[in-house]
């Protein structure tokens, strides 16, 4: 028909799939969180519901069951949190501070942070010399995002490998900061959806992963909130790394819209 019919077409066309797949993507939410949820609040119905009913009555197996019901309590806690935190920053509800922050500040601080657990890993941990550039955001939600992925790479990486933050202007709008460790990398299919709600990709094939697979996808949102983009790379075998641009002081992040 008329071009302007073949276009409302199209255009319809796209706003079906659309609306599919947002369904979609609802359904599999919907889905891994029960998954999520199921094991720790069976664990804490199972064991209350044995001291209750008089099953476990000696003092050590009651002492054993409050720590495992406190455990559990707290993992249901931080995935709620986490899913909170997750969704404010996406819909906006929660604003990135806009101040001026001495990228080496930040260094120094996230640096100081894991010295310890760089020690007892036997985990090398390279920061930067010194970096004059300041960056224009917001200093704890820029740590957060630092710490989680310097924790993915710790827990990726083995004894005596080294793990290196390093920085670099590509644009001179933006200084990009990359985290690379000598873990056994990630297998490229799994690169693309690494920055999906509870999307946990086995390291080297491997299938025991920690996590709730929500801190990349938290990091994205606050990357994004800020006027970057962050992105992952993988060399199977040798290592990983996790790449992020920001906004240098002096010019304003440019707004991102809800998702």
């Amino acid at each position: 028909g008329p071009r302007e019919v073949r276009d409302l077409a199209a255009n319809f066309n796209r706003m079906t799939e659309e609306v599919q797949r947002s369904q979609q993507t609802l359904r599999d939410f919907l889905a891994n969180i029960s998954h999520e949820l199921k094991t720790p609040l069976t664990s804490i119905r199972g064991f209350s519901s044995a001291i209750l009913d008089g099953t476990i009555v000696d003092t050590p197996g009651i002492e054993r069951s409050a720590r495992i019901i406190s455990d559990e309590s707290s993992r249901v806690l931080r995935l709620v949190e986490e899913l909170l935190d997750l969704s404010r920053i996406e819909s906006g509800q929660i604003s990135m501070r806009q101040e001026d922050i001495p990228i080496n500040e930040l260094f120094q601080h996230v640096g100081e942070v894991f010295a310890l657990r760089s020690e007892e890993s036997d985990v090398r941990l390279e920061l930067p010399g010194a970096v004059s550039t300041h960056i224009r955001g917001d200093f704890d939600r820029l740590e957060q995002v630092m710490n989680n992925l310097l924790d993915n790479a710790f827990r990726h990486t083995p004894r005596t490998g080294s793990i290196r933050i390093a920085t670099s202007e590509p644009h001179g709008e933006f200084v990009q900061v990359s985290i690379t460790d000598t873990g056994v990398g990630i297998p490229p299919d799994h690169i693309p959806h690494l920055f999906e709600r509870f999307y946990r990709a086995p390291p080297g094939g491997t299938t025991r992963v920690k996590g709730y697979g929500l801190g990349l996808a938290i990091c994205r949102e606050i990357v994004r909130s800020h006027g970057g983009e962050i992105w992952a790379t993988s060399d199977a075998g040798r290592g990983t790394t996790f790449s992020f641009t920001l906004p240098i002081a002096g010019r304003t992040a440019r707004k991102v819209s809800a998702r």
